[in-house]
């Protein structure tokens, strides 16, 4: 059977017990630096990286805990003083990395007796936040990069933004000059216009006179023409009286003619 543990009068058999129950990985040394326990957490890692380890993982208890330490000397000044503890550092062993909580362990009367040290194999926790870190920084330099490029785009957009308002003030700036020049010609044009309708009512005014004078003329030769129609019937009136004379001038005549035939015959009867 593995012995784990340099017996000592003052340990307590119910401590142990809790130890040994213990996931935690514990070590105890004395004074002296001299591994007087390892709880059995302890010794099953132990095992999982025994190549790495200067003895195997059952002869750990009653060997120096400098086996561990690339300076012992250094490790060994701090736990001589309680007053360093608690001490928290890292070390390796192999390619593994340790992680160590060293804390002052004290007998009932409070005299210092030696050193806990509660430890674990932190070495896939290290990659693992080395990962995360790897990720974060390269989230990060992704985000700078897209920032950047985002920024460029802005950069664009708003140049390109800007060049078109200009253009677009540009362009309002030559409508407005057309607008002006095109009120100005309209202006011109209804000016031509109020002309014209001034000259037009002018000539509508004297066409409208030349007609009164004309009407007038008219109804005076209406009139005129009315006076020589009833001369016109007047003298139609004598001509017919002159011809109804005529007429009874030539029965007259008729008359007086026979009337000298029959005094023609007379007169012959007289000669003979």
């Amino acid at each position: 059977m593995i012995k784990k543990e340099a017996p000592e009068s003052n340990d307590s058999p119910i401590f142990e017990q809790m130890l040994e129950a213990a996931p935690i990985q514990v070590i105890r040394a004395d004074l002296d630096g001299t591994v007087r326990y390892m709880n059995k957490a302890s010794l099953e890692t132990f095992r999982s990286i025994e190549q790495y380890l200067p003895i195997r993982a059952d002869e750990i208890v009653g060997q120096s805990i400098d086996i561990f330490h690339k300076n012992p000397a250094r490790h060994k000044r701090i736990v001589a003083d309680p007053k360093n503890l608690p001490h928290r550092e890292t070390i390796e062993v192999g390619p593994e990395k340790l992680d160590l909580l060293v804390t002052a362990v004290r007998s009932a009367d409070g005299t210092y007796i030696g050193a806990m040290t509660t430890w674990e194999i932190i070495t896939k926790k290290l990659a693992a936040e080395q990962h995360a870190e790897e990720m974060q920084e390269h989230e990060h330099a992704k985000a700078e990069d897209v920032k950047q490029k985002v920024n460029q785009i802005l950069a664009v957009v708003a140049a390109g933004a800007t060049e078109d308002i200009s253009q677009r003030i540009q362009t309002i700036q030559q409508d407005a000059q057309l607008s002006v020049a095109a009120i100005a010609e309209i202006s011109s044009i209804i000016a031509r216009i109020n002309e014209f309708q001034t000259t037009i009512a002018a000539a509508v005014e004297e066409q409208t006179t030349t007609t009164n004078e004309i009407t007038r003329n008219v109804t005076e030769a209406a009139k005129g023409a009315g006076e020589i129609a009833q001369t016109i019937t007047g003298v139609a009136t004598a001509a017919d009286s002159t011809t109804r004379g005529a007429s009874e001038t030539q029965t007259s005549a008729g008359d007086l003619s026979r009337m000298a035939s029959d005094l023609s015959e007379l007169l012959a009867k007289f000669t003979y």
